[in-house]
């Protein structure tokens, strides 16, 4: 292995990143333990391996513990290699102020993040305290974050409204549970999409431009999407 050239490894890599499932048909998950197994290879691999190893994460207790709560130091670097992140609340089996946590935590430390996504069912909403830390810090600097995946939340919650009203960079917004929250003021979208995706929403009875239109406590979503460029 110490042999092998150098310039075949990003080629290598990239056709073992994702796992295949018995059928032979691959699956959207990175096939970690390949990747964690050329980190050890040697120096020449590390480096490489273990940028794609960071690339998309699934937050589980261990992650949080060491590089949100543990001291920072040779974590800070890994965390630049983060294009991808997902968390949810009931795998963590975490309070609502650490799950707002994770997400600051995330947006602040992970300088090259581009998609979030989040589960949150319930119908709890952020505190006006994490709201208000989340403004300051997109305010601050301009966020890299492009995507919002929000896959569960409660119907009566604001997260998404939340969110939506601070995040004004994101381009891609995917939602992925019914909402029967309408905004509050405030909570007004600020973001210019350039794709809306809505999923299991119920059927609507009236054509909009010649498709269905949103529920109105989407609408202030389909019209971000409606002006973009």
């Amino acid at each position: 292995m110490a042999e092998f050239p150098v310039d075949l490894i990003p080629s290598v890599l990239g056709e073992i990143y994702y796992s295949y499932k018995s059928s032979g048909v691959q699956d959207e998950t990175p096939d970690y333990e390949t990747l964690l197994s050329c980190c050890l290879v040697n120096s020449t691999w590390n480096r490489p391996a273990q940028a794609l190893l960071f690339s998309s994460v699934n937050v589980n207790r261990s992650f949080l513990e060491t590089f949100f709560q543990g001291p920072e130091g040779q974590t800070h670097s890994l965390l630049q290699n983060i294009r991808i992140i997902e968390i949810s609340l009931p795998k963590l089996g975490i309070t609502e102020d650490e799950f707002g946590d994770a997400i600051l935590n995330a947006l602040t430390h992970c300088h090259s993040l581009y998609e979030l996504r989040t589960h949150s069912p319930g119908s709890s909403s952020f505190s006006d305290s994490f709201i208000l830390r989340l403004r300051q810090l997109a305010q601050s600097r301009t966020l890299p974050l492009r995507s919002l995946r929000i896959n569960q939340f409660g119907v009566q919650s604001l997260r998404l409204h939340q969110l939506m009203s601070v995040l004004n960079t994101l381009e891609f917004l995917w939602i992925g549970s019914e909402t029967a929250r309408h905004p509050i003021p405030g909570h007004a979208c600020n973001a210019r999409l350039y794709e809306l995706r809505l999923t299991r929403n119920p059927p609507l009875p009236k054509p909009f431009g010649g498709s269905s239109a949103p529920p109105s406590s989407l609408s202030g979503y389909w019209s971000c999407a409606m002006q973009s460029d």
